[in-house]
């Protein structure tokens, strides 16, 4: 892809290696005189195999969603086929640049997309961007060196300059993740064979950077109107926003589903961060997080609420104790971490990143690791496998391998190249109640609280409901005290309450004590309160003879703390008040 004005080098750009998916550029019109002239032409013969049908389809759309420009390139066509175009509205926003291979085949293009400062006027640098470019070179000797300038959606600008990069097709984007551990958005912090199972390209994980092909116009915004293709919809796109100190709030850890398990998940939220942020464990809650025991979880983690899972264990594998009470926190220790990502890339002369903003800038430190990049068939490695804070300034030669068209240290790689700046922002908290537990509480049922004569008697039924949707096993007992006033009884088989109409009560499936001043229930072996269930213990009350009235007394119904296996006793009580009138 060449331009004049906002193009990138020699070279001819595809929007994929097989021609199956989209690329996409984007440029800023600020007023409403502005205009957007653009032009597509093949460079080159389709890809070998190419058939009359397979085309090459660029789509402009304005920021309110008009598509305003609709042309095709075939296959068929004549070499330097050209589509060109300027846009006439006077919609102000960004402006969309869709471009589409349909067929088998990739069809070789050279884009120009200029922002003019009136039709016929002076050309404005550094408001056109994409989130991802791809390449095609045909020749050993097209080699590029080029610069592209990126801001990620935290405010760090980056200039990235690629030295003598040859690929035959190449794909390229720059985001906070770069390869991720398979089946997630965690940062792998390695190069890897593109076929490598452990590993996939995080491209999908969000927070792609505007890579703006020019250096960023200061009249950039730092948010501007754009029609989602996706949603079609105007959005409010983010562009070129000011940096933006990250934060992490709401730290909190909720217990799994299984009863007596530590295991759960801890749930926090971000702002002005995406990308990698690490679950720090303090096991044995003695203000360190670096002991044996201890425990650091990485993962991807995006704007807004997040959850990382946690499996229980201790840092040497063993399960912790439900008892036990432990600390945790949530590092966002990675601010303006960028990931440039390069795949199939046979040739590279040296690569040169630089933070441009932000404390301790201009940074050209940059790391990799590409010990996991298969060595077989790949005579030409990379010089340094291992790179941690190298200065990329020093040297074109930076993280580069000579180029092979078959057997080059990139080809059929993703090459991860990252940087960022050291912080340390946190929350902390500490966690007393590491697993779920049933949770009992009772409720009383009585028709009538009055009692206007010697000897009136009426049923009563204590609830015992289980909350926490986890079955209540073991030892389950309930406590009703005694009353001077009031003689309390109860059935010791299953019988109908006189309350409501009448209810059933599971009277059989327990065994009753009496003291001076209380009678206990207690469940039989084998009986059970189901997840979310209840039992129902039936009494009766009668008033004494020679009780005066006006005397109230109260009905405490207590479920014995641990019942059920529960640990929360601040709900074990109901108190029930009965009145002599």
């Amino acid at each position: 892809m060449v331009a004049s004005a906002e193009g990138i080098g020699p070279g001819k750009a595809v929007p994929s290696n097989n021609g199956a998916t989209a690329m996409t550029f984007y440029a800023y019109k600020k007023t409403a005189a502005e205009q957007i002239a653009f032009s597509f032409i093949k460079s080159a013969a389709a890809v070998t195999g190419a058939v009359s049908t397979d085309k090459l389809t660029i789509k402009v759309y304005s920021p309110s969603g008009n598509l305003t420009y609709n042309q095709t390139i075939l296959a068929s066509n004549a070499l330097n086929t050209a589509k060109t175009g300027q846009t006439a509205s006077t919609e102000i926003g960004i402006w969309t640049f869709l471009i589409e291979q349909a067929g088998n085949f990739s069809i070789p293009y050279i884009t120009d997309i200029n922002v003019k400062a009136t039709s016929t006027g002076a050309t404005i640098v550094g408001r056109v961007y994409t989130e991802r470019l791809n390449f095609l070179h045909g020749e050993v000797t097209n080699m590029s060196t080029f610069s592209v300038y990126s801001v990620n959606q935290q405010g760090y600008k980056y200039t990235s300059t690629f030295y003598n990069l040859y690929p035959i097709y190449i794909s390229f984007v720059i985001n906070p993740f770069g390869n991720v551990l398979a089946g997630t958005c965690t940062s792998a912090y390695k190069s890897s064979d593109s076929s490598d199972p452990r590993y996939a390209w995080g491209d999908n994980c969000g927070g792609a950077s505007k890579i703006f092909l020019n250096t960023i116009a200061e009249d950039v915004p730092a948010s501007a109107p754009r029609y989602n293709l996706t949603t079609n919809a105007t959005v409010t796109e983010w562009l070129n926003p000011e940096i933006a100190t990250e934060n992490v709030t709401g730290l909190a850890y909720t217990p799994g589903a299984a009863a007596g398990v530590a295991a759960g998940s801890f749930t926090f939220n971000v702002f002005n961060y995406i990308g990698n942020a690490t679950l720090q464990i303090d096991v044995d809650n003695n203000g360190l997080y670096t002991d044996a025991v201890d425990r650091s979880i990485s993962a991807g983690v995006q704007q807004g609420a997040n959850t990382i899972a946690f499996d229980g264990k201790d840092g040497v594998g063993n399960d912790i104790p439900c008892t036990a009470t432990l600390k945790a926190k949530v590092v966002l220790d990675r601010p303006g971490e960028i990931h440039f990502v390069m795949s199939d890339a046979e040739g590279l002369g040296g690569i040169k990143i630089t933070r441009t903003n932000g404390p301790s800038s201009p940074s050209s430190l940059i790391n990799w690791d590409d010990t996991s990049v298969y060595t077989a068939n790949r005579p030409n490695p990379t010089p340094i496998l291992l790179g941690t804070n190298v200065n990329s300034s020093f040297t074109t030669t930076t993280h580069g391998w000579a180029m092979n068209a078959q057997t080059g240290w990139g080809n059929s790689a993703f090459i991860d190249n990252w940087a960022y700046l050291p912080g340390l922002t946190n929350q902390e908290i500490t966690v007393n109640t590491l697993c779920r537990f049933p949770d009992l509480t009772p409720t009383t049922d009585i028709d009538e609280l009055s009692f206007f004569t010697d000897g009136t008697s009426r049923d009563f039924i204590v609830n015992l409901y289980e909350i926490e949707n986890l079955e209540a096993t073991g030892q389950i007992r309930l406590r009703v005290t005694k009353l001077s006033a009031f003689t309390i009884t109860y059935p010791t088989t299953n019988t109908v309450s006189n309350v409501f109409g009448g209810i059933s009560n599971q009277n059989g499936n327990w065994t009753f004590a009496e003291t001076s001043g209380f009678i206990t229930a207690t469940a039989k072996a084998g009986v059970t309160i189901p997840a979310n269930g209840q039992a129902l213990i039936g009494f009766n009350i009668t008033r004494k003879a020679g009780t005066p009235p006006g005397n109230s007394q109260n009905i405490t119904a207590t479920i014995i703390g641990g019942s059920g296996g529960e640990i929360n006793t601040t709900n074990n009580q109901v108190v029930t008040t009965v009145t002599a009138q």
